[in-house]
């Protein structure tokens, strides 16, 4: 599900991936779930090509351009230069109307799920709510990342701040 007007859930930090045991995801899986203060009318989604190439030009964060490419979301999958990396899903939350985002990543001969390539899908999932059903405060979420070598998962809690705009037009 892409919609316009969405924005980065990260905002423009560039997420850092760390895992001692690998340096590649393939088989494995990012979660990002709704942990506090979801209303109906938050959702995730993955970023149109036009919103990373925005996105990119704003960050300035070492290591974001050196991932040059961006990714593509076409039903339900997510592919990079053609090749499928993910399956992309959406599971139940907690919250009432509210959908989680689970990313299982693609299993290949020659791994190409790599750190970067995995922090730039999580700089890609975006953050958006319904205007209609806008409520301010704050979002919490839990991102949960898990290999194929590794199955215990490694997680972190992120928390955002939504508040009523300013001005629309």
């Amino acid at each position: 599900m892409q919609r316009a007007g969405c924005f980065s859930l990260l905002g423009l930090q560039y997420p850092s991936i760390c895992d001692p045991d690998t340096q590649w995801f393939d088989g494995g899986r990012l979660l990002i779930e709704f942990t506090g203060g979801g209303v109906r009318g938050d959702y995730l989604s993955i970023m149109t090509p036009e919103q990373q190439t925005i996105t990119k030009g704003l960050v300035t964060t070492e290591g974001y351009e050196s991932f040059p490419d961006v990714i593509i979301y076409e039903d339900s999958f997510l592919y990079l230069d053609g090749v499928e990396v993910a399956c992309v899903e959406y599971t139940k939350s907690t919250f009432p109307a509210v959908q989680n985002l689970k990313i299982t990543f693609s299993l290949h001969e020659n791994p190409v799920v790599s750190k970067e390539l995995v922090a730039h899908i999580l700089k890609s999932v975006t953050f958006s709510c319904s205007p209609e059903r806008l409520t301010a405060g704050q979002r919490i979420f839990t991102f949960k990342i898990s290999d194929l070598e590794n199955p215990e998962e490694g997680k972190t809690k992120f928390t955002l701040d939504v508040h009523k705009a300013l001005m629309t037009g």
